[in-house]
């Protein structure tokens, strides 16, 4: 059985649907799902490119590396290592803030809608 059992239709210009699609494949959810999402008032985020990956999973080699570095020199005692712990913590919770940043949608405002002279609403 359906959660969902209310179908909406509305019609769509070439230029209205074309953007709907391009704006739905960025996303890369279904037509439905963007809906929801609109309907929600928050935009789906974009789909992160597979670069961004690779960045940050070269963010996360280096930040495993000063840890081993910072290890190595907290048992030959060479280094400070509550300084090297404190920029390996730091490279890390960059690498939260630059993933919770991509994954957030955005939020829309509220927009009332009138019937007023809408020259589509009259069709």
């Amino acid at each position: 059985m359906r959660k969902r059992n209310h179908r909406i239709w509305t019609y769509l210009n070439d230029e209205e649907y074309d953007h709907f699609l391009k704006s739905v494949e960025e996303t890369g959810v279904t037509k439905e799902g963007y809906i929801r999402s609109l309907l929600s008032c928050h935009i789906p985020p974009p789909i992160v490119p597979d670069e961004l990956h690779n960045i940050i999973k070269e963010l996360r080699s280096i930040g495993n590396n000063l840890n081993q570095i910072a290890r190595l020199a907290n048992a030959t005692r060479h280094i400070q290592y509550d300084e090297y712990k404190s920029n390996a913590d730091k490279l890390f919770q960059e690498i939260l803030a630059i993933k919770q940043e991509i994954a957030r949608p955005t939020k829309l405002e509220r927009v009332v809608m009138t019937n007023g002279n809408n020259k589509d609403m009259d069709d």
